[in-house]
């Protein structure tokens, strides 16, 4: 720990750290007075140590979950804000509410793939209530209704909300109603995610196998999902010939084999770009006659 404090690490702790062995065996005194031992002023008591900190938070930590239950966070809340923020620098991404105030019970997680950001966003209530010790009041009301927030992040990036398949163009922030219980899921990218195209035979006789590639050339993302609905002619999707597919760099292949009894008329493929919500739609035409091969 020290030599992790030394070269420019910051060391935050609250209660009485410093008094377990790796075996979870209580020791006689602290391991860590350098660190975090007496004297101790106020909230905050600050160490540098090398081009580094230790920072011991005089508060009791363990009530957090609940009093945030009842309001009863913002002084907490505020004061580990400012530890991270010095320690880490501005977040990536913020969340506030409409008018930029700090939100409670928001939760917020980044996940790179390729130079896309995958950014979820959801209601953070307390799952354990039982955990947490009894208290007046302390129920998850405040967080079972919709809220509206504001994301925020640096830069311009394209927006796109996979969960409801729309492009939101060119943006640095952007407002959200919140579900309670359903999450919200944001693609973003330094630059548009390309056009999904789909190639292949527009006309199959029954027992042939056709063969669609598709593509999103010069994709940004390291990984597409892509979702294929094969539609017979009375209009049933056959689930025997839709799926998923994984397309690294926006690439994939299908194949599509044709049954003997399979159905003769207009068929339909469509395809959808989980990520983008971009949408193709291909009809297949199969006659009624096989020819003779």
């Amino acid at each position: 720990m020290r030599t992790f404090v030394e070269h420019g690490g910051v060391l935050v702790a609250d209660g009485v750290p410093g008094v377990y062995d790796e075996h979870g065996h209580r020791l006689s005194t602290s391991q860590l007075p350098d660190f975090f031992g007496p004297p101790i002023a106020g909230q905050i008591t600050e160490r540098r140590f090398g081009r580094g900190r230790a920072i011991y938070v005089n508060a009791d930590m363990t009530r957090y979950s609940r009093d945030r239950l009842m309001a009863q966070e913002p002084e907490l809340y505020r004061t580990m804000g400012r530890i991270l923020e010095s320690a880490l620098g501005a977040p990536e991404f913020r969340i506030t509410g409409p008018s930029g105030q700090p939100l409670i019970g928001v939760e917020i997680q980044a996940f790179r793939n390729g130079a896309v950001t995958m950014l979820a966003i959801q209601s953070n209530p307390e799952l354990a209530l039982a955990d947490i010790g009894s208290a007046e009041g302390a129920s998850n009301t405040r967080f079972e209704a919709a809220r509206s927030l504001q994301v925020a992040w640096r830069g311009d990036r394209f927006v796109s909300n996979v969960r409801v398949a729309k492009a939101l163009g060119r943006r640095t922030r952007l407002s959200i109603d919140l579900d309670p219980y359903e999450p919200v899921l944001l693609a973003l990218s330094s630059q548009p995610l390309p056009r999904l195209t789909v190639d292949g035979p527009r006309r199959l006789r029954r027992g042939d196998t056709g063969i669609y590639r598709l593509s999103l050339e010069g994709s940004p993302a390291a990984v597409h999902v892509v979702r294929m609905d094969v539609i017979d002619p009375s209009g049933r999707r056959i689930p025997q010939y839709s799926g998923n597919l994984i397309a690294p760099r926006g690439r994939a292949r299908m194949t599509l084999p044709l049954a003997l009894n399979d159905p003769a008329g207009h068929w339909t493929l469509q395809v959808t770009d989980v990520l983008s919500g971009q949408t193709r739609t291909s009809v297949i035409d199969v006659p009624v006659r096989t020819d003779a091969r």
